[in-house]
């Protein structure tokens, strides 16, 4: 999606997150990123599939000994957002036996 304003791209979240985690002189992901970027990013694509209507996570349900379980994410739209990490990840969750819970 191209902003009116300055006629250049918007980052996606996920887009934002990566330079955030580089190391400014090699480019590799810090040590200190490292430990949280996965979980980020995985935080970071759900919630855009979620905010595009691909994606819905349901309520949490009773579980064991009255502990809830998690809800897990159900794909409602299998429409293509036109950005390649965000597809894939679609397509990852669409071809998935299992439902999953978002912190799988």
């Amino acid at each position: 999606m191209i902003n009116p304003q300055t006629e250049l791209p918007e980052l996606q979240i996920h887009e934002m997150i990566l330079p955030l985690a580089l190391d400014s002189k090699t480019g590799a992901i810090t040590s200190k990123a490292s430990q949280y970027y996965k979980t980020l990013m995985g935080a970071a694509i759900l919630t855009e599939l979620l905010v595009l209507d691909r994606i819905v996570i349901e309520e949490s349900k009773p579980g064991f000994i009255g502990i809830k379980k998690e809800g897990n994410i159900k794909v409602i739209s299998s429409e293509h957002t036109g950005n390649i990490v965000l597809d894939l990840c679609l397509d990852k969750l669409i071809q998935s036996k299992h439902e999953r819970a978002a912190s799988y």
